[in-house]
């Protein structure tokens, strides 16, 4: 039975090496395969779109043009960040439960500040979105995609885009909660 368990964790390990791969080589392109110049931080995420695949004219009945299925690189960076670190922690499951129960605790404690500090910067975010939204909703040249996609908060270093901090402080949130429950599976598993 042994021998399964340690199958299944170099799995998920192998799927974990895959996803953080995969997150830096979306990583350089967009840092060193994409040259377009940045009024924000984080801009280049969002304002670029990669397609993974066209469905075909024709697929869908009354559809006659090609269909592309596309993302921001932000969006598979966020999505693949949090599957890196679910499959890492079921991968290192084992060792986990070997650790003593204050050091689980601790780990708990700091994935729960974690996951404070994203929720309080994605509730600050998505207010000063909406409120900014708002704003520049009233002007009727500017697309809204366009309005979205450029929206940047303006700190007193460097302007930051708010869909690019947004979608990273997401996925951080999801770290954190992902952790706290995998560590409340072991700590239930125990007792």
């Amino acid at each position: 039975m042994r021998y399964f368990e340690r199958v299944q964790s170099r799995r998920w390990l192998v799927l974990s090496a895959l996803f953080a791969v995969t997150a830096l080589i979306i990583w350089g392109y967009v840092t060193y395969g994409l040259s377009s110049p940045e009024t924000a931080f984080g801009q280049r995420w969002v304002s670029t779109e990669v397609v993974l695949f066209a469905l075909p004219a024709g697929l869908i009945p009354g559809v006659p043009v090609s269909i592309p299925i596309q993302f921001k690189p932000i969006t598979g960076f966020s999505i693949l960040l949090f599957l890196w670190w679910a499959t890492l922690l079921l991968a290192l499951r084992d060792r986990l439960n070997m650790t003593s129960s204050s050091t689980r605790q601790v780990i708990g404690v700091i994935a729960f500040l974690m996951c404070m500090i994203a929720g309080y910067e994605l509730t600050w975010n998505f207010s000063l979105w909406s409120a900014r939204l708002s704003l520049l909703g009233a002007n009727p040249a500017t697309s809204f995609n366009e309005m979205v996609d450029t929206i940047a908060f303006q700190s007193s270093y460097y302007p930051v885009n708010l869909v690019f901090i947004t979608k990273l402080f997401a996925s951080l949130l999801f770290v954190g909660i992902y952790t706290i429950y995998s560590l409340y599976g072991l700590e239930g598993a125990k007792r």
